[in-house]
């Protein structure tokens, strides 16, 4: 999918809900590179999966009673989906299993069918380490989809990239919102709302039942949020007026 849109397009176009004030300091980026860094991040975070963000790891040859695999994956973002399949037998490829993607898995001596895989290690040089869990009993073929890492914004000439420039309604709301927020203008609130009510509905990667789990668990942390900063400005106000 094409994307074409800079982030400079993006922020001028913003800068007009917000009086024109600027987004981007002398000498300096921000605030709009750490705005534009978090909108894509958020979107390109769990549980929103993406099929133009969507990439494979080279199948892996599991070792009988070796949990650990290390692999080469400098873009990697978090683990969609991953699977086994058997050993082929009699020139016959045997049946696919498909495992439990956890956050972390313990260690185990004992072999059997694993059931589970979890990204356990990052090295910060491009090297992932998946944990099998229990440590595989045959030489499966292990494969792994995984979801991509956001890249971050250095120059306002960059593209959103990867998001697809039919995707510039939901990270301009995005932009937005936090734009609103830089100024302490109450239209946050609402911006803030459409916004991930945007970016649930194009995502077709979850069901109904996980938008609308989602979306509640999000609104009950923003209102929270909302209340702490109206407490404090009332606490402010009260100083004032002492």
């Amino acid at each position: 999918m094409a994307s074409t849109i800079t982030l400079e397009r993006t922020v001028k176009y913003v800068q007009r809900f917000i009086r024109n004030a600027p987004l981007t300091l002398v000498n300096d980026g921000d605030p709009a590179f750490l705005s534009a860094d978090w909108v894509r991040q958020f979107i390109l975070a769990p549980p929103f999966a993406w099929r133009w963000n969507r990439a494979y790891v080279s199948p892996v040859t599991c070792t009988i009673g070796v949990a650990d695999y290390k692999v080469k994956l400098p873009d990697f973002g978090w683990i969609e989906k991953a699977w086994l399949n058997f050993p082929i037998v009699n020139g016959q490829p045997g049946q696919s299993i498909e495992l439990e993607v956890e956050m972390v898995v313990a260690g185990d001596q004992l072999v059997n069918q694993p059931t589970r895989i979890t990204a356990n290690l990052d090295d910060d040089n491009g090297n992932i380490t998946f944990r099998l869990f229990p440590a595989p009993d045959q030489a499966y073929i292990l494969n792994i989809i995984y979801q991509k890492a956001a890249p971050k914004f250095d120059s306002l000439t960059e593209t959103w990239y990867p998001l697809p420039d039919y995707m510039s309604y939901i990270y301009t709301q995005g932009m937005k919102a936090l734009a609103y927020e830089y100024i302490d203008e109450e239209k946050y609130a609402f911006a803030f709302q459409m916004f991930l009510r945007q970016v649930t509905a194009a995502n077709d990667g979850l069901t109904e039942t996980e938008k609308n789990i989602f979306l509640s668990h999000q609104m009950i942390t923003q209102a929270e949020q909302q209340n702490t900063m109206g407490t404090a400005q009332i606490a402010r106000s009260a100083r004032a007026g002492s």
